[in-house]
Formats: structure tokens, C-alpha cells, sequence
């Protein structure tokens, strides 16, 4: 997703080829070559390392994957963000704004919609949620939920005609799943703020924080020739001299 900066490095790293720290990585083409069976209990014993992280990390994937983040706004920032930044923060407004309506209005209306489809739509949203919470999460996979959401959020607005529309918010459970999904969106929302510049200096600044040096200077070289600000240079300066100083230490090291 956009701006998700501790997200997106993942697949710097994996391009870089750098070393992840021993116990860190499940996946390795190793063990794609095992069986079902042998994959689940590598999978379960990874997990038991740390439930606790685990169980963060999962809960954090499901943070973004109901975000207010859209494949549309990495086009719209990073094609215009810095050229016409307060009309592009405008638009990608415009469009959280829209999705966190469709997603309120269609949880509100299937709680008075009776069709025999609704059990099974509320089934494929558990699912789902289950897939995304023991798998990977982003804001794209939602997409299949999404038609139907739509369906549900027009038959809520069609309630106001009769005035229906109150009976919704009877529904204390709903409410509550309301209220999670819009603090969710909130503390979400930080990262479609954030300019491509300023991104691509945080993922070399984690980097470097992390322990990727050689993805950092990755990073680096590939976002020269990039408009920075004066307080970001001097980041990407630092930057830059902390991933050189950690690679000369590690082969110094070999």
C-alpha cells in the first residue's frame, strides 16, 4: 500500500538478495518443496517462536487491509503530489471519504437486510478476514468484497426514502464494528499524507535501522535524481554514510 513504508521493504529486501536474520523469514524455495504436511508444521513451529508478534503482525495486516489506502491514490501521489500537492491531498480525501462511506453505509445495511444472501456474504467477510489475518494483507485484496458492499450501502441509502434507516442503529455489534473501522481509517490515513519523497527516505532510513544497509544504498541509488527538501537531504546524507559504514564493518567482519 501506499506509504506503508515497513511493508513495502520487504520486497526491496528480497530483490537486494540481502540475508534476513536467522528465524525471521518463513518462506524460502526450500520449503516450498515440502508437503502440506510438512509446511504446517514449519509454519506452526514459526509461529510459536513468538505467538505474540505473530499475532501483532496478523492483527496489523488486517489494519491494512480495511485502510482507507486505494491502489488509485500510488498513481495519483506519485504522479502529481509534487506538482499540485494541495489538490492531489484533496482528491485522495475524496476518495478515503468515499470508501469509508460505502463500507459504514453497507455494514448498516445489512443489518435490516432480510435476502437470503446475506449469510452467505457475512460468511465470505470471515473468511476472508480469516485468509488475510494467517496470510498477507493489503488494501487490494478487499476488492472482492467490495461489489457487494456497494449493494448493501445503496439498499441503506434507498431506507431513507420510508425512514426505515433508523432500525440500523439498533444494532449495538454493528456499531461497534463501525466505531473499530473508523479509528482504523484514522490511524491509517498518516501514511496516504505522507509525500513520495518523504516515503522513500523512510524506507532508507529503516533500512539502515534494521540492518539492510546494502538495501538502503539500493534505495538510495535508485531515488537519485529525486526533488528533496533540504531536511531530507541531509537525512539521505546521514543515511547514506550509516548503510557505507555498516557494509565496511561487515566485510571487514568476513
Amino acid at each position: 500500500d501506499y506509504g506503508d513504508v515497513r511493508g513495502n521493504i520487504f520486497y526491496d529486501i528480497n530483490n537486494c538478495k540481502e540475508k534476513w536474520p536467522d528465524g525471521s523469514q518463513l518462506y524460502s524455495e526450500d520449503l516450498m518443496k515440502l508437503d502440506t504436511f510438512h509446511i504446517a508444521l514449519k509454519f506452526v513451529a514459526f509461529v510459536l517462536q513468538d505467538p505474540g508478534l505473530y499475532l501483532k503482525n496478523s492483527f496489523m495486516k488486517l489494519s491494512c487491509f480495511f485502510s482507507p489506502n486505494q491502489n488509485v491514490i500510488i498513481f495519483i501521489k506519485t504522479k502529481f503530489d509534487s506538482v499540485h500537492p494541495v489538490v492531489t491531498g484533496a482528491v485522495c480525501l475524496g476518495i478515503s471519504l468515499l470508501y469509508i462511506l460505502i463500507i459504514c453505509g453497507g455494514l448498516l445495511g445489512i443489518v435490516f437486510s432480510r435476502d437470503s444472501f446475506r449469510p452467505v456474504f457475512i460468511s465470505f467477510i470471515i473468511f476472508y478476514c480469516l485468509l488475510v489475518f494467517f496470510t498477507v494483507g493489503n488494501s487490494k485484496l478487499r476488492l472482492p468484497l467490495m461489489p457487494f458492499f456497494i449493494i448493501y450501502c445503496s439498499y441503506f441509502i434507498m431506507s431513507f426514502k420510508n425512514g426505515t434507516w433508523k432500525r440500523a442503529f439498533s444494532n449495538k455489534w454493528i456499531l461497534i464494528i463501525i466505531l473499530f473501522f473508523l479509528s482504523n481509517s484514522i490511524y491509517k490515513y498518516h501514511e496516504i499524507l505522507l509525500s513520495p519523497a518523504e516515503i522513500a527516505v523512510q524506507k532508507i532510513e529503516l533500512c539502515n535501522h534494521l540492518g539492510f544497509p546494502k538495501t538502503a544504498l539500493y534505495l538510495f541509488e535508485h531515488d537519485k535524481g529525486s526533488s528533496h527538501s533540504a531536511s531530507e537531504k541531509e537525512r539521505l546524507k546521514r543515511a547514506e554514510a550509516a548503510a557505507r559504514k555498516k557494509l565496511f564493518v561487515s566485510h571487514a567482519a568476513k
